[in-house]
């Protein structure tokens, strides 16, 4: 569907190119922030839009710096809501023609709760960290759906924390602030588009980690996404994602943990408009390996976007 079209059929636009951002809420695994295939094709401007997620994962085992489980009892369900709202696309014409922002807001809430090992009985609810960000896109050629992106992050220390609970929290207790780029086209033929996305988060200093309180400090972590999303109908897609992290190594009081990251996942998923202007969302996904952190088992979202 080309950009020319955009004012006879709007919403039908709109669901061609509503594709959402899908952020990953728990600190017990340095997380990056993950986003969906076609998360930077532009929206058209002067809309909004309402997106919900119903996110479940399932943690077992911890995984050393080899690759080697080291601890097969430790097992964590994660369970979040997580309201987000995409403020009105504004263009940006004074700066570069066809520029535009969008400026957004993530609420999560939620459980985090722990069985076995040194996780057993251990529980984190309410809210999670927010984020407040703003998507700059600019297109190269619409025709061909070619497009780039920058999105800075700041995450707020507004999650539950306790500090006896270490890293087994909703919340960070610090901020943290992220740069991700972007680029995305058609290739082959129109129904299918290719992401490729990277981004490096920086982290704040917990002054209040573990029960000696001691000062957590960490490196930047780095991850690359590739996506791919096909059309099978206008109103029906479905995609893949293939994502590795690494970094984020952590220092306590200034001793060095040597506990680098190292994570590669995958996420697939489907998604349907049953309203032009309304989407349903269905995605699955695991780890494939870790290094120095939890290993997620398997994970399942759900989420439901509308536009205004």
């Amino acid at each position: 569907m080309k950009e020319s079209t955009f004012f006879k059929e709007p919403f039908y636009i709109i669901s061609k190119i509503l594709i959402i951002v899908t952020i990953t809420v728990q600190s017990i695994v340095v997380s990056a922030l993950d986003n969906s295939p076609r998360d930077y094709q532009m929206f058209p401007t002067n809309h909004a839009l309402y997106v919900q997620y119903l996110q479940h994962a399932n943690l077992e085992g911890f995984y050393d710096g080899n690759g080697d489980e080291v601890d097969s009892t430790i097992e964590a369900e994660l369970d979040i809501a997580l309201f987000r709202y995409i403020f009105n696309v504004v263009p940006l014409d004074g700066m570069k023609k066809g520029l535009t922002v969008d400026p957004q807001i993530f609420v999560p809430y939620g459980q985090l709760k722990g069985t076995g090992g040194s996780v057993d009985g251990l529980d984190s609810t309410g809210l999670g960290d927010m984020l407040f960000l703003a998507a700059f896109k600019y297109p190269l050629n619409a025709e061909k759906r070619h497009y780039i992106g920058f999105t800075p992050y700041l995450e707020l220390p507004t999650g539950d924390y306790a500090k006896e609970r270490g890293n087994f929290n909703l919340g960070a207790n610090r901020f943290s602030i992220t740069a991700q780029f972007a680029w995305t086209r058609e290739i082959f033929f129109d129904d299918l588009t290719f992401d490729l996305v990277a981004d490096v988060r920086t982290f704040g200093n917990n002054n209040n980690f573990g029960a000696a309180s001691q000062t957590r400090e960490q490196k930047h972590l780095y991850q690359y996404q590739a996506h791919f999303a096909y059309d099978i109908t206008p109103k029906f897609a479905v995609t893949a994602t293939y994502s590795f992290e690494h970094g984020g190594e952590t220092v306590l009081d200034g001793v060095d943990q040597n506990d680098t990251l190292d994570r590669t996942k995958y996420r697939i998923s489907m998604q349907y408009f049953f309203l032009p202007n309304a989407q349903v969302e269905v995605q699955y996904g695991e780890d494939i390996d870790v290094e120095n952190a939890f290993k997620e088992e398997s994970r399942i979202n759900l989420r439901f976007a509308y536009v205004f």
